[in-house]
């Protein structure tokens, strides 16, 4: 499940903008591998007519502190550069090592029931232990899971229960057009989402994806430089629809909930899913002006988000998203 920004943000929305809306860790077993079945999702783009949405009032709120985990990972280098992973259960103590001596081992996300961390093979042994790729451990069940191997990029990974969105360059070391898959860790099931999810910062992805509420939601190429194309797909019941924006850059730090998406590009902005409404986001308030958002987040019926130039936890905002 995706942190949320704020902890307090729903409690001071509504004082401000009132009316609008276990078990212990067990000692590893066998690596299960998983074999999933496999589909693609590759509609043709159609243009959806905007509606009356718009962004209410923002107030400025300090966040308080996110209740601990009770799993930790506890990353280290050694003398030679080769990075080691443990996770470590608060309530036992006992301590689980992911990866081994022949690569490095690198978190990727954690909750209460998974890890996922990437490994990388240091010297290409003729029999590693494991591949080059992306991996997740069952915390519940003392599981490795197998999630998709190659020597490209595999990683940025995106969590919501049981989904994880995530890019894969398996097959390549270009940057400049990504893969993105969505992958069901209890089921197995592996979602193509696109081969064609465009990367113009030419560096490691940045928010070209999320998932969250049940749905995934990615950035897609498109044909005319003025427009950006969002995907986003129903993962119960496999619906899709790719939304026409407008873009300077093109959509990144993307996010999704069951009823907005939004994103960056010259500046936030948002569409609701149930109205197509198109609406733009004042990610800096007045005052705030030279400060850059970030970490844009779509929760419910309002948005979290805060500025990347201000003091450590200053510059925190929410707002809420009114229908007219």
């Amino acid at each position: 499940m995706r942190p949320p920004l704020l902890t307090l943000a729903v409690l001071l929305l509504v004082q401000a903008c009132a009316g609008a809306a276990t078990q212990t860790l067990g000692v590893p077993k066998t690596p299960r591998v998983l074999t999933p079945p496999t589909s693609a999702v590759n509609p043709t783009p159609a243009a959806i007519p905007q509606g009356p949405v718009r962004v209410g009032a923002w107030t400025q709120v300090v966040p308080t502190p996110a209740a601990p985990q009770r799993y930790t990972a506890e990353p280290f280098i050694d003398g030679n550069g080769q990075h080691s992973l443990t996770i470590r259960d608060s309530q036992t103590g006992r301590p689980l090592s992911l990866g081994d001596a022949e690569g490095n081992a690198d978190l990727e996300t954690i909750s209460d029931s998974y890890v996922i961390w990437r490994y990388a093979l240091i010297d290409h042994p003729l029999a590693p232990p494991r591949q080059s790729g992306l991996y997740a451990y069952d915390l519940r069940t003392s599981s490795e899971i197998v999630i998709r191997t190659g020597a490209g990029y595999i990683g940025d990974v995106h969590q919501d229960g049981d989904w994880i969105t995530y890019v894969d360059n398996s097959d390549t070391y270009t940057m400049s057009l990504l893969a993105v898959r969505a992958r069901n860790l209890a089921t197995g099931e592996d979602i193509l989402l696109s081969q064609t999810v465009p990367d113009q910062r030419g560096h490691v992805p940045n928010g070209l994806h999320d998932v969250h509420d049940g749905l995934a939601a990615w950035s897609v190429q498109s044909p005319d430089p003025r427009q950006g194309v969002i995907g986003v797909l129903n993962l119960a019941t496999r619906q899709s629809r790719f939304l026409k924006v407008p873009a300077v850059n093109g959509p990144y730090r993307i996010s999704v909930s069951a009823n907005y998406v939004v994103w960056s590009d010259s500046g936030c902005f948002g569409y609701d899913l149930s109205s197509n409404g198109l609406f733009s986001i004042p990610c800096v308030p007045p005052g705030w002006e030279g400060g850059q958002a970030i970490d844009l987040l779509a929760e419910n019926d309002h948005l979290e988000w805060h500025l990347a130039s201000a003091p450590p936890g200053a510059a925190y905002f929410v707002a809420a998203v009114i229908r007219n």
